[in-house]
């Protein structure tokens, strides 16, 4: 769980490479599943409780809940041991039944009023949809298979995870208990991810034909579940071999596994954790120069935070060019729409909306100083940017309240909006 891996589609694999967000609170919260899902091959009865939770986890992540359960269904499904054909169809439909319930209560609930574009701006919305994930999603299908060749040939997991399990295979016999127990579900979860990925071209070629906008392109981040699947392959050929060592070497190993990943993992928290650890210990081969550009980056975000805070008003608009998200979930300041709001601009149906946020995204991808014909002539006086190299431009525009070595804090003069809200006015600057 603590190695970082990364994926397609913008995203990665690892409980500790990066900050706390819902896709990480699901990797913390999938080996729990996995383990019930272990205790339902020899207990057929659980395997709707697990099926229901896997269900519950949308509350958690909804893209990657909806490729786990399908992991599980398909794991399940091929289970056949001694049941005759009609009790086996049964259970799967009951298994199915349990993960259908939740996930239809939590789209009800939480997607039941989302309006949908007006027909007549069809191609308004296309284009905000389409600039929104320009960028992990720019080609999907070479997105996923560039990514799946990269971990088969320069990085061998999945080969060496394909040699592991037909090894395991070949000598299951002599697999301890629980290894033996988790070894049937591997190629369900496999095939359910693969499944997965059928049922989404199938959506996304179906929306395609019928001019709508797909909904189930996130849900292949789901397939970064194979690298977790892999490292579990491999983690089953070492226990193949590991009760032939002495006890003490075992525990030995264990500890030096601990202490390597630990040491050379490069995820967020692990870095923070070592550098927290020399900090208090004064053992300064613990700590790195990344730990130290983070900590220095992070309270030169927080110093201007803070700042930002004493300087706003009540409720006063804030523009950041950066997708600076702190300044609305840190900070707690109302924020001029950016790139990563491309998505609340989409569902909220507003073609005024959609056409500013879309004039806004051109003009700071026009140039690297784009960004300041926005703050000119939108209605945020407020400017938070990393852009410390442009000092001297933003300058003539408004007035510095706060700056430090990565921030610039701004507020526009009042000549500079009167001139710009002229231009708008005669019809120059749209």
């Amino acid at each position: 769980m603590s190695i970082a891996v990364h994926w397609s589609f913008g995203t990665f694999w690892g409980s500790m490479r990066s900050d706390p967000v819902p896709r990480i609170f699901y990797a913390d919260l999938w080996p729990f599943l996995l383990l019930l899902a272990c205790a339902a091959v020899k207990r057929p009865s659980l395997q709707p409780v697990v099926m229901f939770l896997s269900g519950c986890a949308m509350l958690v992540h909804t893209v990657s809940a909806l490729m786990g359960g399908a992991m599980f269904f398909m794991a399940f499904f091929l289970l056949w041991r001694d049941r005759g054909l009609w009790r086996h169809a049964g259970l799967s439909l009951l298994n199915l039944l349990s993960f259908a319930v939740p996930v239809v209560i939590y789209l009800k609930v939480f997607l039941a009023d989302t309006p949908a574009p007006p027909a007549e701006y069809t191609g308004l919305f296309a284009e905000v949809r389409a600039l929104r994930y320009s960028k992990d999603w720019h080609d999907v299908w070479q997105s996923l298979a560039d990514i799946l060749r990269y971990y088969t040939f320069p990085v061998p997991l999945f080969p060496a995870a394909a040699v592991s399990a037909v090894v395991l295979f070949k000598k299951r016999q002599q697999l301890a208990g629980p290894v033996r127990t988790l070894l049937p579900l591997m190629p369900g979860m496999v095939l359910g991810i693969a499944g997965g990925c059928v049922l989404c071209a199938l959506e996304m070629w179906l929306a395609r034909h019928l001019g709508r906008q797909n909904m189930s392109q996130e849900i292949l981040r789901g397939t970064r579940f194979l690298v977790p699947l892999s490292w579990l392959l491999l983690t089953c050929l070492l226990s193949l071999y590991w009760q032939g060592l002495a006890p003490l070497l075992r525990r030995g190993i264990v500890i030096l596994l601990a202490v390597v990943l630990l040491s050379l993992g490069q995820g967020k928290q692990v870095v923070a954790a070592r550098h927290a650890l020399a900090d208090m210990t004064g053992l300064g081969w613990l700590d790195t120069e990344e730990a130290r550009q983070i900590k220095a980056h992070s309270l030169g975000l927080r110093d201007a935070l803070q700042a930002l805070r004493a300087q706003a008003g009540p409720e006063e608009l804030v523009f950041t060019d950066g997708d600076c998200m702190a300044v609305r979930f840190a900070a707690r300041m109302p924020m001029l729409p950016v790139h990563k709001d491309g998505n609340v601009i989409y569902y909220a149906a507003d073609p005024d909306m959609a056409r500013r946020w879309l004039a806004m995204q051109h003009r700071m991808a026009a140039d690297a100083t784009g960004y300041m014909e926005v703050w000119r002539t939108e209605q945020a006086a407020l400017l938070l940017t990393r852009h410390v190299e442009h000092k001297a431009l933003l300058l003539r525009y408004g007035v510095l309240l706060f700056e430090n070595e990565d921030w610039l804090l701004l507020r526009r003069s009042p000549v500079a909006a009167d001139a710009d809200a002229q231009v708008t006015r005669s019809g120059y600057a749209d």
